[in-house]
């Protein structure tokens, strides 16, 4: 007998929680003062993020540390746009977006995945990552959670998967330092 997983009603409520921690976490580390707001309000590096379909409560966290002023306490200025997945990609490799949460569920179409340089294994539909950043072949396109085990679906939890975001917030961290240069 064989056991099959349905995803929770948690992991679709966590996931954009833990996609705002990762862009969080990438772009803090600074614990120094800058001095006065006027010097900070003029260093804000900006920050466009492509948001998948419509503005959605799926991604109340990311306006929530807007409204909040999380980004502009990192010194960021960010920017969400909103459009169709393929779309936002393709603006990101335009250079228009400097990040897409792309947010394509439980079941990952693994066609359009394929579509934008994410090689799959052929028996396993696993995608070829680097292990140690979850980043595809594809720059700047990284894959957290179940897709990552392919079609071995029953591999990934929570309980581990959960791991995936300390080394893509390390990854994006790294090439946000380099931008803020």
């Amino acid at each position: 007998m064989s056991i099959r997983h349905h995803p929770s009603i948690m992991l679709y409520l966590c996931s954009p929680l833990v996609l705002l921690v990762l862009l969080l976490t990438a772009c803090g580390g600074s614990t120094a003062s800058s001095g006065s707001s006027s010097q900070s309000a003029t260093a804000l590096k900006n920050v466009s993020i492509g948001l998948g379909y419509i503005p959605d409560i799926q991604f109340a966290p990311f306006y929530v540390a807007q409204s909040k002023g999380y980004y502009k306490a990192e010194g960021l200025n960010v920017t969400f746009n909103h459009g169709i997945v393929p779309d936002l990609i393709g603006s990101m490799v335009a250079g228009k977006n400097d990040f897409v949460f792309a947010l394509i569920g439980y079941s990952p179409d693994l066609q359009f995945l394929n579509s934008i340089g994410v090689t799959l294994d052929p028996a396993t539909q696993r995608p070829r990552t680097d292990p140690e950043t979850l980043e595809s072949e594809r720059p700047g396109v990284y894959l957290a959670g179940v897709i990552v085990a392919g079609m071995h679906t029953n591999e990934i939890f929570i309980e581990n998967g959960r791991f995936h975001g300390k080394l893509i917030a390390q990854s994006v961290a790294g090439k946000l330092a380099h931008l803020k240069r």
